[in-house]
C-alpha cells in the first residue's frame, strides 16, 4: 500500500529547546488510513497539526507527504471545530462554494456535490451562510474541503462545538465520506466513543511522545475500557 505521510523523529519546542512539545515523534500513514489522535490537553496534538498544516515550520526531524517535505502543501487540508474559519458568513452557500473551487465548478456541479452531504444545503444554496445552523455550517465546510479531496485531511475536533445529536450525525457523515473516497485522515478528538467506533488506527500522545499505538487489527480487539486505560490513565 502507498505511504502517504511519514513522520520521523519529529521534535518541536517554542522557547526552551529542553522543553519539548513534541519529542522524537515517529509514525507512518498509508493511503486510506483513518488515524484517531488522542491525548490530554498539552500532549502535542494541536502542535502536530500546526506543523502538518505548515503553520509551524521550525521543527527538527522529517515530515514528508508522499516522499516530499511538506511546505504550504495544498494537498493537506484542515477542518477545525470553528466553521467560521472555513466559510464566509455574509456570502451565500453558492458564493462560498465558487470561492472554494476557484470558480471552476458550474452551478449544477456544485448542487450535485452538496447533495452528497445534505439535501438541505442544496435547498439553501442561495441563502447567506449566516442563516445556517452550526451543524449545517460544518457540513458545508466539510463539503467545500472535499470538492477536491486532499491527500491528507486533518480534522481538529470538528464536531466538538455541536450538540451531541448533531455531532453524531456529522461524525457518521464524515466517516462515510472518508471511507468512500479512501481519504487519508487524521482526526483529533476527546470523544472516547468516537475514538472507539471510528478510524482504523489510533495514536495517543503524552508529553509529545507516543503513549499508546494501535494498528487496525489491534484496534478492532480493544474494548472501550481498554482504550480509556491505555490512552488516559495516569500511572
Amino acid at each position: 500500500m502507498r505511504k502517504i505521510l511519514s513522520v520521523k523523529k519529529l521534535s518541536f519546542a517554542v522557547a526552551n529547546p529542553n522543553n519539548l512539545i513534541l519529542d522524537r515523534l515517529s509514525f507512518d500513514l498509508y493511503e486510506g488510513d483513518f488515524l484517531v489522535l488522542l491525548g490530554h490537553n498539552g500532549s502535542g496534538k494541536t502542535t502536530l497539526f500546526k506543523i502538518l498544516s505548515s503553520e509551524y515550520s521550525l521543527y527538527k526531524g522529517e515530515v514528508e507527504l508522499e516522499g516530499k517535505q511538506i511546505s504550504n502543501n495544498s494537498d493537506i487540508k484542515m477542518l477545525s471545530q470553528n466553521p467560521q474559519h472555513s466559510t464566509f458568513s455574509e456570502l451565500t452557500l453558492l458564493e462560498n462554494c465558487l470561492l472554494a473551487t476557484q470558480h471552476k465548478r458550474s452551478y449544477s456541479e456544485i448542487r450535485n456535490h452538496l447533495s452528497l452531504f445534505s439535501s438541505k444545503l442544496v435547498d439553501k444554496i442561495d441563502l447567506k451562510v449566516s442563516y445556517l445552523s452550526g451543524g449545517e455550517r460544518q457540513v458545508l465546510a466539510l463539503a467545500m474541503i472535499l470538492f477536491s479531496p486532499p491527500k491528507l485531511l486533518l480534522l481538529d475536533e470538528h464536531t466538538s462545538a455541536l450538540d451531541p445529536k448533531i455531532s453524531e450525525k456529522l461524525m457518521q457523515l464524515t466517516a462515510d465520506v472518508i471511507q468512500k473516497g479512501s481519504i487519508t485522515t487524521i482526526m483529533i478528538t476527546h470523544n472516547i466513543d468516537f475514538a472507539f467506533r471510528y478510524g482504523n488506527c489510533l495514536l495517543s500522545l503524552s508529553a509529545g511522545a507516543i503513549k499508546f499505538k494501535a494498528e487496525e487489527s489491534k484496534k478492532k480487539n480493544l474494548s472501550k475500557v481498554d482504550l480509556m486505560k491505555a490512552c488516559f490513565h495516569h500511572p
